[in-house]
C-alpha cells in the first residue's frame, strides 16, 4: 500500500461539526459576555480552557501525523533522523508554552505527552544520523506506537479534572446563572465530545492504515506462495504431459526439451540440449522444417502446423503433427526463440486408413469396394479427355455350386484366389502390372462388387481392342484350377464389356451396359466375354419375354421330348437314344435349346424341367424296351443345379421304381465342367449312383479343365467326345492324334467311347478305323419324335411324319 494511505486527512463531516460547534461557541460567549458582565472572568477561565483543550487536541493531531509519517518511513530507508528528533523537539516546546499559559490543570496530562514524546525521540536518537536499518525502524515503530498508548487514559483523566472544575464554579454562581453556565458547559461539553471524536478518528484512521499495510504484506506473500505453486504445478504438468515441448534459439538449437520426448521418441531430454532440432527430423522433412521455423519467426502471432517424420532413437520414423509459435518471455520480448508442441499421431494415421479401407476396401480380397470403383468411375468420365473408358463386369460361372456344396468359407477362399488372378490381368501406372492396392494410383481399378461379380475400370483406352485383350486374360487366367484345401475346383467366368467417352455416357449407363454384355456373355455359353451392342437391350427384352413364356409354358407342360439315337459303329445298330429337350413357341415356333436352356438354369426353372425330363425319358424306354427293344437304353442330360440337388439320387431312385426301367438302361450325362467344378462331391455323387446300377458318362469331354489323371478317379461308364475334336476331321491331313488318344485311354479304362456330331463319312470311318466304340451325328440319324423311334428301330413299323429318317417332332439340328 502507498505512503498516502497513510496520510489520510480528517472527515469532511467531522471538520464541519468541528467548525460549526466553533463558531456558536464564540458567539455565545460574545452574547454571554455582553449581558452577564459579572461572569467575565467564569466566562474567561472557560474559553481559556477550551482553547487549552483545542490547542491541545491540535497538537495531538499532529503528533499523530508525525506517527503516522514515522510509520510509513519503515518503508524508506533514507528517513532523516536529524529532521525527525527537531520536530519532536518543537513538538515539545509548544506544549511547555501551553503548560507556562495554564494554571496547572492539564499538568499532568502535559506532563504524560512529553514523557511519551521523549520515549520516542530517545529512539530516534539512539538509532544515529542517517538511513535507519530494518530493525532500527523497527524499533522506532514500535516506541511510537507506545508512546501514544496512554492518551486515550490522560485524555479521560483530564476530561474528568474538567467536568470537577466546572461543577465547583456552578456552584458558587447564583442560580439565574446557572441557566447561562449551563448551556454554556453543554457546548462546552459538546466540544470536548467533537475533539474527542476527532482525535478517535484520526487514531482509527491511523490503525486502519497500520491494518492496510500488514494485510497487502500477508497477501503479497500469499500471491507468492500462489506463484510458485503455479510454477510448481506447470513444470509437473509438462514432465507428465504426453505432448512433447521444445524451445529452439534463433539458430535452430535446442535451448530446452521437456521429458516427455523420452516416451514419444526414446531420445534423452538432456543430450539434445545445444543440438540442432533438424537432427531428429526425417531427411525427407528436414526443407520442410526449415521452412515451418521461417515462417513461424516471420509470423506474429500466427502458429503455424504441419506434420513431420521425426526419427526416434532407434532410426525409425514416426508421423507427429507440430505447432510452432513464438516464445515470448517475461519481458515481453521473444527473444527470437520458438516453442515446437507436437504428438504422435501414428495410432491416428493408422485408425484414419483403416477408415479408409472399410469405406473403400472390399474386406474380403483386399480389391476395391463398390463405393471406390462409383467415385473412380465418376472421375474417370469427368476428365477432359478424348480417351475413352472401359467397364469390364464380371461373374463367376457356378459359384454357387462351390459355395453350396463346399461352404461359405470355401466360397470366401476361391472369391480370395480370383481377386488375385485377376489382380495380374489390369495395368499399375507405377509397376506396369501387378496387384493393385487400393490405395494406389493405377490406370486400372479392379473392384468387387459383392458376391461373385467383379468389375474393371480401364481409363484412358486409346486402342479399341485393349478392353477385348483384357478380358481375353482374365478368361484365360481362370482356366487353371483353384486349390481349395483338399479341393481342386475349376470356375470360369462370363465377361461383359461396356466403352464410352467422357461427356458422352453416364456412370450408370455404362455399368448397366457392361452388366447387359455379361449376361449375353452367359446366355452365349460362359466362359467367355462380350461387347456391349444397343442390339442387345432388345435382346434382353426378348429374353425376358422368352423367361415369362418359359414359366407358363412349364406349368402348362408345353415341352416336348426329341430322341436321337446312338449307333454301334462296329455293327450299324441302334444302341441307345439320347432325350433332348424341345419347346415349339405357339407365336416363335421352334426355339433353341440354347437360348431357354440357359434362362432355365439362371432362373431355377431347371429342376422342375429337369424331373420332367427325366421321368419322361424313363417312361418311354420302358414302353419302348416293352415292344421289342429289350436292350434299349437311353441317355438324360443332367445340368448344374440338378447335380448339386441333395435330392437328386433319391429322385432317381423313385422315377426308376415308378416307371420300371431298369437302372442299367439310364445313363446320365454329366459335362466335364460340372464335375471338375468340385472333384471330390462329383465323385461322391458318381459312386452313388453306380450303387444303383445307374450308367454315367462324361459328356463334350475335351473341352473342359479336367486332368486325364481324373478318369481313374471318377466311376465313369462312357465318354463323349466333344463335337469340336469331329470337326476338325475334314480329310486325309487332318490329325487324329488327340482322338486317337482319348479312345486308347478310353479303352485301357474299359469304358465306352462315344463321338458326337458325326456329320461326313469321312468322319465316319476315321473314327472306326481308330476303333471308336459308338458314335451319334445327322449322318447316322437325326434327332426325332418318340412315335418315329419304333419305325427306325423295327423294321415293318411304319414311320409317322414326313418321310423316313424325321419324325414331326424333330424342331432343329443339334
Amino acid at each position: 500500500m502507498s505512503n498516502g494511505l497513510a496520510r489520510r486527512r480528517l472527515r469532511p463531516l467531522q471538520v464541519v461539526l468541528a467548525c460549526t460547534t466553533i463558531v456558536l461557541f464564540v458567539g455565545l460567549n460574545v452574547l454571554l459576555s455582553w449581558s452577564y458582565l459579572g461572569m467575565t472572568r467564569t466566562s474567561q477561565s472557560f474559553a481559556d480552557a477550551a482553547e487549552t483543550m483545542a490547542t491541545l487536541n491540535n497538537m495531538q493531531r499532529e503528533t499523530l501525523v508525525l506517527l503516522d509519517e514515522v510509520q510509513n518511513s519503515h518503508d524508506t530507508a533514507s528517513f532523516d533522523h536529524a529532521e525527525l528528533r527537531l520536530q519532536l523537539l518543537g513538538r515539545q516546546q509548544k506544549i511547555f508554552a501551553v503548560i507556562a499559559r495554564d494554571d496547572g490543570l492539564y499538568t499532568e496530562l502535559f506532563a504524560g505527552i512529553r514523557r511519551n514524546a521523549d520515549v520516542a525521540s530517545a529512539a530516534f536518537v539512539s538509532a544515529g544520523s542517517g538511513p535507519m536499518d530494518d530493525a532500527e525502524r523497527e524499533s522506532a515503530a514500535t516506541a511510537l506506537r507506545a508512546s501514544g498508548l496512554p492518551m486515550k487514559q490522560l485524555y479521560d483523566r483530564s476530561e474528568i479534572r474538567l467536568w470537577s472544575k466546572v461543577t465547583t464554579v456552578l456552584a458558587a454562581r447564583p442560580t439565574a446563572e446557572r441557566g447561562m453556565l449551563g448551556l454554556s458547559f453543554m457546548l462546552v461539553a459538546l466540544g470536548a465530545v467533537l475533539v474527542i471524536s476527532i482525535r478517535r478518528g484520526v487514531r482509527s484512521d491511523f490503525d486502519r492504515a497500520y491494518e492496510a499495510i500488514t494485510r497487502e504484506a500477508v497477501e503479497r506473500q500469499a500471491a507468492e506462495a500462489k506463484l510458485r505453486e503455479s510454477e510448481r504445478r506447470f513444470r509437473a504438468l509438462v514432465h507428465h504431459a504426453s505432448d512433447v515441448f521444445t524451445v529452439v534459439d534463433t539458430r535452430g538449437n535446442v535451448t530446452y526439451q521437456s521429458p516427455a520426448v523420452e516416451r514419444a521418441l526414446g531420445h534423452r531430454a538432456d543430450r539434445l540440449i545445444g543440438e540442432p532440432f533438424v537432427g531428429i527430423v526425417d531427411e525427407r522433412d528436414r526443407p520442410l522444417v526449415l521452412d515451418l521455423l521461417d515462417r513461424a519467426r516471420d509470423a506474429e502471432s500466427q502458429t503455424v502446423c504441419s506434420e513431420l517424420r521425426l526419427r526416434t532413437a532407434s532410426g525409425e520414423a514416426s508421423r507427429f503433427e507440430v505447432a510452432i509459435s513464438r516464445l515470448q518471455e517475461s519481458d515481453g520480448d521473444d527473444h527470437g526463440s520458438l516453442v515446437l508442441n507436437y504428438r504422435d499421431i501414428s495410432e491416428r494415421l493408422r485408425y484414419q486408413e483403416q477408415l479408409a479401407r472399410q469405406a473403400f476396401e472390399d474386406p474380403l480380397t483386399g480389391l476395391a469396394n463398390r463405393a471406390l470403383f462409383a467415385k473412380d468411375l465418376d472421375d474417370a468420365l469427368s476428365r477432359p479427355s478424348t480417351a475413352a473408358v472401359a467397364v469390364l463386369f464380371l461373374d463367376l460361372d457356378r459359384f454357387k455350386v462351390v459355395n453350396d456344396s463346399l461352404g461359405h468359407e470355401a466360397g470366401d477362399e476361391l472369391l480370395r484366389q480370383v481377386a488375385v488372378r485377376l489382380s495380374t490381368c489390369v495395368r499399375d501406372r507405377a509397376t506396369g502390372g501387378g496387384p493393385r492396392s487400393w490405395e494406389v494410383e493405377a490406370q486400372d481399378t479392379l473392384a468387387r462388387l459383392g458376391g461373385d461379380e467383379f468389375t474393371i475400370l480401364l481409363s484412358d483406352v486409346v486402342v479399341d481392342d485393349l478392353p477385348g485383350r483384357v478380358a481375353a486374360r482374365i478368361v484365360e487366367a481362370l482356366r487353371a484350377p483353384f486349390q481349395l484345401g483338399e479341393n481342386e475346383v475349376f470356375i470360369s467366368a462370363s465377361v461383359g464389356i461396356a466403352t464410352g467417352r467422357p461427356g458422352e455416357t453416364t456412370p450408370d449407363s455404362l455399368m448397366r451396359d457392361a452388366d447387359t454384355a455379361m449376361y449375353h456373355a452367359k446366355w452365349n455359353g460362359k466362359a467367355r466375354y462380350e461387347l456391349f451392342d444397343p442390339a442387345m437391350n432388345q435382346r434382353a427384352t426378348e429374353r425376358l419375354r422368352l423367361e415369362a413364356d418359359l414359366r407358363a409354358v412349364v406349368d402348362d407342360e408345353g415341352l416336348t421330348l426329341a430322341y436321337q439315337p446312338i449307333t454301334s459303329l462296329a455293327t450299324g445298330k441302334v444302341v441307345s437314344v439320347e432325350a433332348l429337350l424341345r419347346w415349339h413357341h405357339a407365336e416363335r415356333g421352334d426355339i433353341s435349346p440354347a437360348d431357354f436352356v440357359p434362362i432355365a438354369e439362371e432362373t431355377g426353372l431347371i429342376l422342375p424341367i429337369g424331373r420332367w425330363v427325366l421321368g419322361e425319358a424313363c417312361r418311354q424306354t420302358a414302353a419302348w424296351r416293352a415292344t421289342g427293344l429289350p436292350d434299349l437304353t437311353v441317355n438324360v442330360n443332367l445340368s448344374v443345379r440338378q447335380f448339386d440337388d441333395p435330392g437328386l439320387v433319391d429322385h432317381i431312385l423313385r422315377t426308376l421304381e415308378v416307371t420300371g426301367l431298369p437302372p442299367a438302361a439310364l445313363c446320365l450325362e454329366i459335362t466335364e465342367t460340372v464335375l471338375m467344378t468340385d472333384v471330390a462331391q462329383g465323385i461322391e455323387i458318381l459312386h452313388e449312383l453306380k450303387a444303383l446300377g445307374v450308367r454315367t458318362a462324361i459328356d463334350d469331354f475335351g473341352c473342359g479343365y479336367s486332368s486325364l489323371r481324373y478318369l481313374t478317379d471318377f466311376p465313369i461308364d462312357v465318354i463323349k467326345i466333344d463335337r469340336s475334336f469331329i470337326v476338325e476331321l475334314v480329310g486325309p491331313a487332318s490329325s487324329t492324334a488327340i482322338l486317337e488318344a482319348i479312345i486308347v485311354l478310353g479303352t485301357a479304362l474299359g469304358t465306352v467311347i462315344t463321338a458326337e456330331g458325326i456329320e461326313t463319312p469321312f468322319q465316319l470311318e476315321t473314327l472306326t478305323r481308330l476303333g471308336c466304340t459308338t458314335g451319334q451325328g445327322f449322318l447316322l440319324a437325326r434327332p426325332m419324335a418318340a412315335d418315329a423311334i419304333l419305325g427306325r428301330l423295327i423294321p415293318g413299323v411304319p414311320t409317322p411324319g414326313r418321310g423316313p429318317g424325321r419324325g414331326h417332332a424333330e424342331v432343329v439340328a443339334q
